[in-house]
């Protein structure tokens, strides 16, 4: 024990002989930040996937204020020194055009913040019009310090843009909870019970899995502890846990590992039932929060990069902004589709195609029908030239009744030997997939990013596509997506693709934005 005492105090020693030089490396930074604030203020992002050249889309926190939905992100970078995550803000009326409003949120500048690092929170504007912001305070150097690792931490804000921390309400796990796992708060008003519920990610000490906790507050500023909200044993942590009610449904979404799953249940205190299906992506969209603007309902989230734009690697954490449309099923599940604003705003010319190059067995009329007939394991495409920069596609698939094991879809970056990076409808295994490998047969990778769907034989579907630069989106009878990150696609061939099968894509047109219209 004496041995460890000494040891310890000899580390803080060393810690804190570095904090002046390391607190002015801090301001150094923060100015750094302030002046890109100045240069990038008001700058116009016209993508249906934004983010700040320099960095990249964390964990999003949306607020709809009126007319216009205010996007805060943690703001993630290659080069993160001791301090990371400040929040950052977009602002945007119709996902398709965003405004970068720059740093609204600074970490903290002493070694000792609580907020060093700032975790996901939530934003919401009172009824006297004050907003406010409720964020996770994250220090890694927790255990040299003493201190709690995370806690919950408090800012106001008059115009939503110039923001002042409340340091004297932070808080901290209760007694019985892990102080490293406490995170993520929610905050929303309860019209039934006339009081703010916040919900957030929690950890029980000595117990498997994780927990959501809700608190209660009648002044957003002095919060009440109301016990577990929501438990899952095979998870564990619940990171970003937000509600929300469609029709006589509430839904609470959560994310882990990649992966955005949700609940659903008829009172705003449970039950949840877990469907059968829980989740609307694969493990390249995360962080999700549902907001509802113009009567409509949406996810945002961000889809995650591949590091030094390699496709053989897995996704790491922070990527580009992305947005889904909700849509509430008779049963009360929810699916998601492209939204609407994409296809009234922003892909507006139709643009012609032609099947450039095609292997055996293939029929096309080059207006809208393609039909693709492969024997055994051999598969057989049909490429329609250059990938565009951005564009929709609509179509529908149609499967043979006898084809139970054949596998089709699109595939890109199409090379001289007929090779390429396919994102696979498979129905014997029932689920939409993409390797990130190239196509040499159609074989499961330790990176497969997948989606599952019920897909069978003799059966049509509706089918959309989504791209820009890198970005790939499969969108099937508006319930599920898959999400990918494809850069050998970008400038080089694409198409069609079946194997062990016959396969009809039918009433194909493609839109794409009109010249100039993206930047």
């Amino acid at each position: 024990m004496k041995v460890i005492s000494i040891i310890m105090v000899v580390v803080c020693v060393i810690f804190f002989a570095g904090c002046g030089e390391k607190e002015d490396a801090l301001q150094l930074e923060n100015d750094k930040n302030k002046k890109e604030n100045v240069e990038l203020s008001n700058q116009v992002i016209r993508r249906l996937f934004p983010k700040l050249e320099s960095a990249w889309v964390g964990d999003v926190m949306p607020l709809v204020d009126g007319k216009e939905i205010y996007i805060n992100y943690l703001y993630e970078t290659d080069y993160n020194g001791v301090a990371y995550h400040p929040i950052y803000q977009f602002t945007t009326t119709d996902f398709c055009e965003y405004r970068n409003r720059g740093e609204v949120i600074p970490y903290g500048r002493k070694l000792d913040s609580p907020d060093l690092a700032i975790g996901t929170g939530s934003f919401i504007r009172d009824k006297e019009g004050i907003y406010h912001c409720f964020y996770t305070g994250h220090n890694d150097k927790a255990p040299i310090l003493g201190i709690d690792k995370e806690c919950i931490m408090h800012a106001v804000s008059k115009d939503n843009l110039n923001w002042e921390k409340i340091p004297e309400d932070t808080f901290y796990a209760p007694e019985g909870f892990s102080t490293d796992d406490f995170r993520d708060p929610f905050v929303m008003w309860n019209e039934e019970e006339k009081c703010y519920w916040m919900i957030l990610g929690a950890k029980e000490n000595g117990k498997e899995g994780s927990c959501i906790v809700k608190y209660t507050s009648d002044n957003l500023k002095n919060w009440t502890f109301q016990g577990i909200f929501y438990e899952e044993k095979d998870l564990y942590f619940m990171e970003c846990p937000n509600l929300l009610q469609i029709n006589e449904w509430y839904y609470l979404i959560f994310s882990w590992n990649n992966v955005t799953y949700y609940r659903m249940s008829r009172d705003i205190n449970g039950p949840w039932i877990q469907p059968e299906n829980d989740t609307f992506d694969g493990k390249a969209f995360y962080a999700a929060k549902a907001i509802k603007y113009n009567e409509n309902y949406y996810l945002l989230g961000f889809i995650a990069r591949k590091k030094r734009n390699k496709d053989e690697l897995d996704y790491s954490w922070a990527g580009n902004l992305c947005i889904y449309e909700l849509v509430q099923k008779k049963d009360g599940t929810l699916g998601v589709k492209v939204p609407r604003e994409y296809e009234n705003k922003y892909f507006t010319k139709i643009m012609d195609w032609n099947v450039e190059e095609k292997m055996e067995e293939v029929f096309t009329n080059n207006t809208d029908l393609v039909e693709i007939y492969s024997k055994g394991e051999k598969f057989n495409y049909a490429s329609l030239g250059i990938l565009p920069k951005s564009m929709l596609l609509s179509c529908k698939i149609s499967f043979d009744e006898s084809s139970n094991d054949v596998k089709a879809g699109f595939i890109f970056g199409i090379d001289e030997k007929g090779g390429g990076y396919p994102i696979v409808f498979n129905i014997s295994e029932k689920m939409i997939c993409y390797d990130g490998y190239q196509l040499g047969g159609l074989f499961e990778t330790d990176i497969r990013n997948m989606q599952k769907f019920d897909f069978k034989a003799g059966e049509t579907y509706n089918v959309k596509l989504v791209v820009e630069d890198e970005i790939i989106i499969v969108y099937v009878d508006d319930m599920k997506v898959l999400s990918n990150r494809i850069y050998n696609a970008i400038n080089n061939k694409w198409g069609f693709f079946v194997s062990k099968g016959r396969v009809v894509f039918s009433d194909i047109t493609i839109k794409i934005p009109e010249q100039g219209q993206e930047r």
